[in-house]
């Protein structure tokens, strides 16, 4: 309750009590867990090699409730690594365990994270809202928490479909509940979402708007993690307007690619391909291709299509035009493939007016 009301260093105090002196193994589980995800970061293993610690002493002891949080915990780790298909094992477990004890906070995680998946992963975009309208109707009703965490990926969902209006209706309904629910994290994630959406229908002033809300919110609250996605986000959208040094003093402060998720790294990647192409463009190329290796490393075809879109562009700056197209067919399947429907057109607007070469800066020397 104390980390909850914002109380954190209060709240890992009395964990660290419980983990060291608790005599029943499955309190001091849980406050491991805990502390784990409390300062992921930190000094000691990670939430997931935690969770597969004591994994174990929940299922001895028929803890459902320690069951749902461990395999979320897992769940979450294959996410950070793209590997969606891999995270559904234990979303699904997660949440049956959540239901069975009654756990709302657990229940809303896990279908939260299987939503996130569902947008994400390699699911086609028809079947992905179906599957995201099938669980809202399942578990919604009288749960707003569920209804928040939800309606979320559900709306970018609708608008890789181009449906606009039930987009801006999901949205909508998330920001009303969130409100009542008085969420604080809800004050960066909602924003981010609200940007998504923006960006897909091709709104790119409002969407980086809605991430500078989000971006002010994540730094009152030490969201560091959310403050890297950001920072990606508005970098993509800079350097799709042509503000090459705008999007450059985005990524500044991302660091090393080494503590981001597998989709943040590749993307970090294919900016700085981008933005290295005009002066460096070994060295571009090099960057260009990581993202590509990489992004095949992951089951998301969001991820790899980026990727490719990335190198498209990296290498029409570079003169290579056939390679572009290439990589902007390969895109395209991508695209195609998950029902994206503003990717397959940005990828059509691509090949059919190529970006001009950059001038290197010998060339202008």
């Amino acid at each position: 309750m104390r980390v909850a009301l914002g109380r954190a260093a209060e709240g890992a105090e009395l964990l660290l009590r419980v983990r060291d002196g608790a005599a029943d193994p499955v309190e001091a589980a849980h406050a491991r867990l805990a502390l784990a995800v409390l300062d992921p970061g930190g000094p000691g293993p990670g939430p997931a090699a935690v969770a597969r610690t004591v994994l174990p002493v929940f299922e001895a002891a028929g803890d459902s409730v320690g069951r749902a949080r461990a395999h979320l915990r897992l769940a979450q780790q294959f996410q950070r690594s793209g590997r969606h298909e891999e995270a559904e094992r234990d979303q699904a477990r997660a949440l049956e365990h959540a239901v069975l004890a009654g756990a709302e906070p657990e229940r809303a995680g896990a279908l939260g994270a299987i939503g996130i998946s569902l947008w994400r992963g390699p699911v086609p975009v028809p079947a992905a809202v179906i599957r995201c309208r099938t669980l809202l109707a399942a578990h919604g009703a009288g749960r707003p928490t569920v209804r928040v965490t939800l309606n979320c990926p559900l709306a970018v969902l609708y608008a890789l479909q181009d449906a606009a209006e039930d987009a801006y209706g999901c949205l909508a309904e998330a920001e009303r509940l969130a409100g009542k629910l008085g969420f604080a994290e809800a004050e960066v994630f909602l924003p981010m979402f609200r940007a998504t959406v923006e960006a897909l229908s091709g709104r790119s002033a409002a969407a980086l708007d809605l991430l500078g809300r989000a971006d002010a919110a994540a730094r009152r609250t030490g969201a560091a993690g959310m403050r890297t996605a950001v920072a990606l986000d508005a970098a993509r959208l800079e350097l799709d307007e042509g503000r090459e040094d705008r999007a450059a003093e985005r990524l500044a402060g991302v660091g090393d690619a080494s503590g981001l998720s597998r989709a943040d790294a590749v993307d970090l990647a294919g900016l700085r391909a981008r933005l290295t192409a005009r002066d460096r463009p070994e060295e571009a190329a090099g960057w260009a291709e990581q993202a590509v290796r990489a992004s095949l490393l992951t089951d998301s075809p969001l991820v790899q299509a980026m990727a490719e879109l990335d190198r498209a562009h990296t290498l029409a700056a570079l003169g290579r035009h056939p390679e572009a197209g290439t990589a902007a067919r390969a895109a395209g399947a991508h695209f195609t493939g998950k029902g994206h429907l503003p990717g397959v057109r940005r990828v059509s607007g691509f090949l059919a007016r190529p970006p001009l070469p950059m001038a290197t800066t010998r060339e202008r020397s």
